[in-house]
């Protein structure tokens, strides 16, 4: 019997872990509303950058199938505390990897893919690839994270120094997102179809559900 890929290198936040579960995750549930209300029940779901598990957690009584990847050790490994305190529900998961990794061989096929806050921190290099991988292994895929264009006043400048003080790659990420049209230009040059927008109370947030494509 082969035994299981070891688990990719750790990429690790300064907010990750136990900071993430209760400083920054909490702000997410106007969006993750959003996105469980879109999503059918019994549904299998990949949650990419599932952070601490909490959109996991939320649709575990209406997915009969639902696995968190992230990239930070900090962030799975408190996902998998908070799993053995909920006494470990065998149809939920949480994978140290990437989405390259996890999908990148054969690989079980998803109902939804959702990817919440994650493309706005990658390279430019990285987004579109990042995209279409997940829409040719989900038939849906519902994707969140900031409004572009975005609003001006207060809002726009604490989510400016935010992600300034997430460090510098995740600021270049950010500004690249931005320059690019936000969620609707990553989809376009991805070569998605947009289904539609999703109704979302955080006016600073855009969701999405859209499908692939291409041939």
């Amino acid at each position: 019997m082969k035994s299981p890929a070891p688990e990719q290198q750790s990429k690790n936040h300064w907010y990750d872990g136990t900071f993430f579960d209760l400083c920054v995750a909490p702000n997410q549930d106007p969006i993750f509303a959003a996105v469980r209300a879109a999503i059918p029940p019994g549904s299998t779901v990949l949650d990419v950058g599932c952070g601490t598990g909490r959109l996991v957690f939320q649709l575990a009584e209406q997915c009969s199938m639902v696995r968190g990847i992230d990239a930070s050790g900090r962030n799975i490994r408190r996902a998998r505390l908070l799993h053995t305190r909920r006494g470990k529900p065998p149809h939920i998961a949480f994978e140290l990897t990437s989405i390259e990794a996890h999908l990148g061989g054969p690989h079980q096929k998803y109902d939804v893919g959702v990817i919440s806050y994650v493309l706005h921190e990658v390279s430019e290099q990285q987004r579109v690839p990042m995209l279409r991988l997940l829409a040719t292994a989900a038939q849906t895929v519902i994707l969140a994270d900031y409004r572009v264009p975005r609003r001006s006043g207060l809002t726009n400048v604490t989510t400016e120094v935010v992600e300034r003080l997430a460090g510098r790659e995740h600021y270049r990420g950010f500004r690249s997102f931005v320059r690019r049209g936000g969620l609707p230009g990553v989809v376009q040059e991805a070569g998605l179809h947009i289904l539609g927008e999703l109704t979302c109370a955080q006016q600073t947030a855009q969701v999405l559900r859209a499908a692939w494509a291409g041939p």
